[in-house]
């Protein structure tokens, strides 16, 4: 056997001597003492307002790396209680030959969907600013799951997904920035909405499709294409405009402050004809919002248009004005 040969099957020996030994480290590592160990540290430094818990937290080491645990659940005086089957974590190694950590994040049965984040944290600079990098993938959001988070009591059916990518500044000196680009799976249906001092009961108002498509930059959302409906649905709304929004952080730790200032939105909002016999209410609702001063109606035999602009500061102070061509 030549040197060379001798070399290479001592290296061999070598590398397969520390795998055994990584695997069979990580199989007797007693993770179930290191998962309780986490969820007291994240109640500690919360100040006990976050708990998570979970379940047989264990290593996989295929496709890649990574910690995985079942049965998650986020607990928090701020919102209701975050459930998920299953959750995974691997490093990204190439970020953290960079000096940048970072990795995937894949959570399943979130809300009834499956969750796909890429993210690396960014170290500050000596003013502060950061640029983590943000990517998501998200799939069969069940509506009627989230609804209840909602600022408004409401009952909504449907399934939505998505994906975008963002750089973020935690220090919000620098506003966030990147791109969005989310996308209904099935029909969206509103069956109740409650709004103060009333009950609105909507009857079978049900989308098809629901697009919302754009864009952040310089405190800005800009909305290229936002679309709830089709032509055949009995209400059609299509939009696209911006949104002058910045955030900030909020006095709570961890808690952010959007600011609205300034909106510009041109709509197209269609109705049928049918919805007066479905829902008169809502139909006449919606007649008598608009008229010539405030949108461009053109009318037909099956159907009602309104084109008009949205203008506002803040979220208050707003104004409806014709809109001669979409």
């Amino acid at each position: 056997m030549s040197k060379k040969a001798f070399f290479k099957t001592i290296l061999k020996y070598f590398l397969l001597y520390c795998s055994a030994l990584m695997l069979f480290a990580a199989l007797l590592f007693p993770f179930s003492d290191l998962g309780d160990q986490v969820s007291s540290k994240i109640a500690q430094a919360t100040n006990n307002k976050v708990f998570i818990t979970f379940e047989n937290m264990s290593l996989d080491l295929l496709p890649t790396p990574g910690i995985a645990v079942e049965s998650l659940s986020i607990d928090s005086q701020s919102f209701p209680r975050i459930e998920a089957n299953s959750a995974r974590f691997s490093p990204s190694i190439l970020d953290l030959l960079k000096l940048k950590p970072g990795g995937k994040m894949q959570v399943d049965g979130l809300f009834g969907s499956q969750l796909s984040t890429k993210f690396t944290i960014d170290t500050p600079d000596d003013e502060g600013i950061t640029g983590h990098e943000v990517s998501f993938e998200l799939n069969g959001l069940d509506l009627k799951e989230i609804a209840p988070m909602a600022p408004i009591p409401i009952t909504v059916t449907g399934r939505i997904g998505g994906q975008g990518d963002f750089v973020v500044d935690q220090s919000f000196k620098n506003q966030p920035e990147g791109a969005f680009n989310i996308t209904s799976s099935q029909p969206i249906k509103f069956e109740t909405l409650n709004i103060p001092q009333a009950s609105l009961v909507l009857t079978d108002i049900e989308f098809s499709q629901v697009t919302l498509k754009g864009e952040m930059t310089e405190g800005e959302i800009k909305l290229d294409e936002v679309v709830l409906g089709t032509p055949n649905n009995d209400i059609y709304l299509q939009a696209r405009g911006s949104v002058q929004v910045t955030f900030a952080a909020g006095r709570k730790p961890g808690s952010i402050t959007p600011r609205f200032r300034r909106m510009d939105l041109r709509m197209k909002l269609a109705r049928l004809n049918r919805l007066k016999q479905k829902d008169s209410f809502i139909a006449n609702s919606i007649d008598f919002l608009f008229d010539d001063s405030k949108a461009k109606i053109n009318e037909t035999a099956n159907a009602k248009t309104y084109q008009f602009r949205l203008e506002g500061v803040g979220m208050r102070q707003t104004r409806l004005t014709p809109l001669a061509q979409f």
